[in-house]
């Protein structure tokens, strides 16, 4: 009836690419979703302030932050979203928030005249977009710099880089490490090679 490479070609190639293009609206309706998630939450807790009553928190809310040995890390339990998928205003505001909360945890946050910021992206599936280079890298970088953990996010201050990872646990961890000389980054990581 059909060979086999009109099967292969024609008919599975064609289940692919709807498959492929449902995960892509699939995966857009998550970032909304998550996005009005955000706005409840905003509302629900400034009527909760007002009646006594707890506060709702999400996964995203949960954080750790250290600063040992000069080197600061947080661990944020969520991923931030690709940069193409997000409403802006809604998750710019959630990671702003989570980023003060966990500095503000520290009893001595940390100044950085010059840092390396490294992203770490734990993400629980293959399936999902995996694009490090694509995520909200520039919101937490500037959440960082309304924190004062770095003057700014010119050349001058702050270098980055990023992996992601796939793992069970969802998560993005971010570690800050002071830099005295920008010039000898790239020899300092070439030798850790």
């Amino acid at each position: 009836m059909f060979d086999e490479k009109f099967v292969r070609e024609f008919i599975i190639t064609d289940d692919v690419k709807r498959l492929s293009n449902a995960a892509a609206h699939l995966e857009s309706a998550i970032y909304d979703l998550r996005a009005f998630l955000y706005g409840v939450q905003n509302r629900y807790n400034r009527y909760a302030e007002y009646a006594n009553l707890p506060k709702m928190e999400l996964q995203i809310d949960r954080f750790e932050c250290s600063f040992e040995n000069n080197i600061l890390t947080l661990t944020i339990y969520d991923i931030p979203p690709l940069y193409k998928k997000l409403p802006k205003s809604a998750y710019t505001d959630k990671w702003y928030s989570v980023v003060h909360n966990a500095i503000s945890s520290l009893p001595n946050p940390p100044r950085f005249e010059k840092a390396f910021i490294f992203f770490e992206f734990y993400i629980p599936a293959p399936a999902l977009k995996t694009d490090s280079d694509n995520r909200m890298l520039k919101t937490i970088i500037d959440a960082l710099v309304r924190e004062k953990v770095i003057p700014d996010d010119d050349i001058h201050h702050m270098a980055f880089g990023a992996c992601g990872k796939i793992s069970n646990e969802q998560k993005t961890v971010v570690t800050v490490f002071p830099v005295k000389d920008f010039d000898n980054l790239k020899d300092a990581l070439l030798k850790a090679f």
